[in-house]
């Protein structure tokens, strides 16, 4: 009876691992080109990054901006558009041992990322090339 229970168990944990390890899951989300530019009232923005975020399920896909164009994938649907520039600015207050002097900080306005309103539907049969021309709000 011990070898039974003992073959039992066995072939239980081999059964496990065969279906742990079956690399079945999460399917992957499919991507699709995607490209435009981005300027900040009229002049092409340097350098940033752009981020396209699923109003649906949050998924979000960004890529790096430079002298005004991006280029990469994102996933089809209706996304929210986010812009980002970090740049490093001097820590205020006096320095603190073993602490970097300069943090890096948000550079463009809140209406561009966390409040954005901008927003692109990402197809997967067809050309998604976008252009955004940011605006500043009057401060």
């Amino acid at each position: 009876m011990g070898c039974s229970l003992q073959s039992t168990a066995l072939s239980l944990i081999v059964c496990l691992a065969v279906v742990g390890c079956s690399g079945k899951g999460k399917p992957a989300v499919a991507r699709y080109p995607v490209s435009g530019t981005v300027s900040l009232d009229g002049t092409p923005l340097p350098e940033g990054r752009i981020t396209f975020i699923s109003v649906a399920t949050g998924h979000a896909d960004a890529m790096a901006i430079t002298d005004g164009r991006f280029e990469g994938k994102a996933a089809a649907g209706d996304r929210r558009i986010e812009f980002s520039v970090v740049k490093n600015v001097k820590a205020s207050g006096p320095p603190i041992p073993g602490m970097p002097e300069a943090v890096p900080q948000e550079s463009l306005p809140a209406q561009f990322n966390s409040e954005t309103k901008y927003k692109a539907t990402v197809v997967h049969d067809g050309v998604n090339d976008f252009t955004f021309d940011l605006k500043q709000s009057p401060r």
